[in-house]
C-alpha cells in the first residue's frame, strides 16, 4: 500500500459497482429508474424484479425466501389471513408464500403474495399483504391484507 509520501503510484482498488453482465450495464444507462416506478405504481409493490444490481439500498426488492426469512414471512401471512378473516366475515387459511419483497427502512416493509384456502368451499385465492416488521424501538404492524388484484 502507498502511503502519502511514497513514489509507488496507488494501488488499484476493485470497481464494486462492476458489472460483466452487458444486459445490466445498458439497463443502467437505458433509465432502470422509470422501470422501477412503474413496477411499483402497477403493482403496489408486489411485482417488482430485482434491481439490486443498483446502487440504491431501499428499493423494494424479492427475497430469497430459503435464507431465513421464511419463517417470519409464513407468520406474517397467517396473520393477515386472520385479520383479513375478522375483517370481512370469511374463513380463508393460510396455505404458502407465493413470492415476498421486501425494503429496508428502519425495519422491513414486507411485500407478501400467498394462497389462502376457503374453509367453506376449499377455494384457493391468492392474497397479498403489506407488513412493517419494526426493530428495536419500532413496533411491527400490519398495513393491509387483500385479495390480489386481477388487472
Amino acid at each position: 500500500m502507498a502511503s502519502c509520501c511514497s513514489s509507488e503510484p496507488p494501488e488499484e482498488k476493485p470497481n464494486l459497482n462492476a458489472d460483466s453482465d452487458t444486459d445490466s450495464e445498458d439497463m443502467l444507462k437505458t433509465g432502470w429508474k422509470d422501470r422501477y416506478y412503474e413496477q411499483v405504481k402497477a403493482s403496489d409493490g408486489f411485482d417488482v424484479e430485482n434491481f439490486s444490481y443498483t446502487t440504491a439500498l431501499t428499493l423494494i426488492t424479492p427475497i430469497n425466501l430459503e435464507v431465513g426469512l421464511l419463517e417470519d414471512v409464513n407468520k406474517w401471512s397467517d396473520l393477515a389471513i386472520k385479520d383479513y378473516n375478522k375483517k370481512n366475515n370469511k374463513s380463508y387459511e393460510f396455505v404458502k408464500v407465493v413470492k415476498a419483497n421486501a425494503r429496508v427502512v428502519q425495519g422491513l416493509v414486507f411485500f407478501i403474495t400467498f394462497e389462502a384456502k376457503d374453509a367453506v368451499n376449499g377455494q384457493s385465492e391468492i392474497f397479498q399483504a403489506r407488513v412493517f416488521e419494526g426493530y428495536g424501538l419500532q413496533p411491527s404492524e400490519m398495513d393491509f391484507c387483500r385479495l390480489k388484484p386481477t388487472t
